[in-house]
């Protein structure tokens, strides 16, 4: 309105109004502005019109004529290296890739609709599919410097500076390099770098130039002059002396790069070790000055002292060590103990489980499992892993399965017993994540209510024929706050098995999961007249599980009471048993 103020940095600061137009169709309007007076000549016009082509294009505005992805293949066609488009369907089935634009097409070769992501990226599969549903799940971009981290003879080149966005609920776009980018891979090598500075002298009157890390690195404050590398005498310790000389002389004498590590004395008292690395400016014969960096190794000299002082103790760490891994593996097998055969249950149930520890010797995770009969005469079937190895994820483990079996007894539905769990899980402590699938049996209708946090699907034997119960797509315990979990009903009738694992059980380096629950479902309808201790113990004995992750299985069978001789191994007993 007359009058009014306009949006900017100054009542007298330049502006440009214009509309967004895609398709030839007016789909918005853009207000850019400067921060103060400005020519807006024919350059500025021209990159003001070039930008707002591409925002026009990608504004997300519904298009009654077109559906979304169009617009989302034609960005990726627009761009100058590799990407594709995936679509994850649901937390079990595999992810398929719905399009690929033509730089991927001329690395990967053209390749069917909707390819496997296992089929079109063999060695780096499952790292995507990790980064994927990450992406989806935390809504933010995920990222890998190569994928995969080495290379495999034979196979295609390695994918570089692959990142994985989020595109809407099921889909997620894959962006990467076929050949290192000089900008990501300084910025990997430089973030790889601690506490390293910059710096350069002129000797011809330019005076010496600090980075903002140099300032830190000498604990001087940014109004303080630098202090050129000829000046340093009066801030290294007087027993570092003979080693400053021998670095300039080196550099102003001999004309050659220098290193030396020097100890800083800083304005309060304290000590520091510095690496100097310089090499001379030469103009005409003559040195004009130095460039190099100064890098903080103090952190590295009190560890070499400290292992120096103590290296007489390093048996004694090591056995400590060794018997923590012990006690660990001791813990989580008393924590989580085996059936010693078949365990009858309220209900009419009989259930066996098993764990193995990873190959690795004295190696052990986060895996638990639980059956429970509880005060209601329902029955409590769970299974959880957590993240990682060792006696962090074993005591994680014993807090999330103490607290499940505590939350069980309120006699609230499994959805909210893992809605719970997750709030545990986020304040346990140690950052930690796991999967975990809580489900409930009720004998009285013999329905079982399911909720999945990110874990695998379990199996459902029924008359020879194994069924994989798809999981809703909700996400793995730990990763956010106040999430809301769905279950499922699944009924459940006498001489049905149910099958309960964890990913040590199918997962495998070149296989994608997707495969591992197939051949799964395959043996398991193989030994599907074993009785449930049989069963289990001949699924780990065949299972092919590569990744050094532990195992947890759980059979839960209905017994059919109603029948004689049913039990064609005479393991269960009579039918009043």
């Amino acid at each position: 309105a007359a009058g009014a103020p306009l949006p900017g940095a100054r009542a007298d600061a330049a502006r440009a109004l214009l509309p967004l137009v895609r398709r030839d169709r007016t789909v918005g309007v853009a207000l850019v502005g400067w921060p103060g007076p400005a020519v807006l000549d024919a350059t500025v016009r021209r990159a003001v019109l070039g930008l707002l082509d591409v925002a026009g294009t990608v504004l997300d505005v519904p298009d009654p004529g077109l559906p979304p992805l169009p617009v989302l293949v034609d960005v990726l066609d627009s761009l100058g290296h590799p990407a594709a488009l995936l679509h994850l369907r649901d937390g079990s089935g595999p992810i398929t890739v719905d399009h690929l634009n033509a730089r991927a097409v001329a690395v990967l070769g053209a390749m069917d609709p909707a390819v496997t992501l296992a089929r079109a990226f063999p060695p780096a599969h499952a790292e995507l599919a990790r980064l994927a549903r990450a992406a989806l799940a935390v809504t933010r971009v995920q990222r890998a410097g190569r994928l995969p981290a080495s290379a495999v003879p034979g196979e295609p080149p390695p994918l570089l500076d692959v990142r994985l966005l989020p595109a809407g609920e099921d889909r997620a776009v894959l962006l990467w390099h076929t050949e290192g980018a000089p900008g990501p891979a300084t910025a990997r090598a430089v973030a790889g770098l601690r506490d390293v500075a910059p710096f350069q002298d002129s000797l011809t009157g330019a005076g010496t130039v600090w980075s903002p890390q140099a300032y830190a690195v000498f604990g001087r404050d940014r109004a303080e002059p630098p202090v050129p590398l000829l000046g340093l005498r009066g801030l290294v310790h007087p027993d570092d002396g003979e080693a400053l000389t021998r670095l300039l002389t080196t550099l102003t004498r001999r004309q050659t790069g220098a290193r030396a590590v020097l100890r800083i004395m800083l304005p309060g008292g304290a000590v520091r070790h510095v690496r100097v690395a310089a090499e001379p400016l030469i103009d005409g014969g003559t040195v004009t000055g130095f460039a190099g960096v100064y890098q903080d190794v103090s952190g590295s000299r009190r560890t070499e002292a400290a292992l120096t002082a103590t290296f007489d103790r390093l048996v004694a760490v090591r056995d400590r060590a060794e018997l923590r891994h012990q006690l660990a593996l001791q813990l989580q097998q008393a924590i989580v103990p085996e059936f010693p055969g078949l365990q009858e249950l309220p209900g009419g149930l009989l259930a066996a489980a098993r764990y193995r520890p990873a190959a690795e010797e004295y190696r052990v995770g986060g895996d638990w499992y639980d059956v429970l009969a509880l005060p209601d005469g329902k029955v409590l079937v769970a299974v959880g892993d957590i993240a990682g190895h060792g006696i962090d994820s074993v005591t994680g483990m014993v807090a999330l399965r103490n607290a499940q079996r505590a939350l069980a007894f309120t006699g609230h539905p499994p959805r909210h017993l893992m809605g719970w769990l997750n709030e545990v899980t986020l304040r346990t402590g140690g950052g930690i994540t796991a999967t975990a699938v809580c489900a409930l049996y009720d004998p009285e209708d013999g329905g079982l209510l399911w909720s999945s946090a990110g874990h695998l699907p379990m199996l459902l034997l029924r008359d020879g024929r194994a069924r994989v119960l798809v999981p809703p797509h909700d996400i793995l315990l730990g990763a956010v706050p106040d999430v809301g979990y769905r279950e499922q009903r699944v009924g459940l009738r006498p001489g049905d098995t149910l099958l309960l694992y964890t990913d040590g059980l199918v997962e495998r380096r070149q296989d994608g999961l997707d495969e591992g629950v197939a051949r799964l479902v395959a043996e398991a309808e193989r030994l599907a007249d074993r009785a449930p201790d049989r069963l289990v113990d001949e699924l780990l004995g065949s299972a092919r599980g590569d990744t050094d992750d532990d195992t947890s299985i759980v059979a839960v069978r209905v017994l059919d009471r109603s029948s004689e001789g049913s039990d064609p191994d005479g393991r269960f007993g009579p039918p009043d048993s």
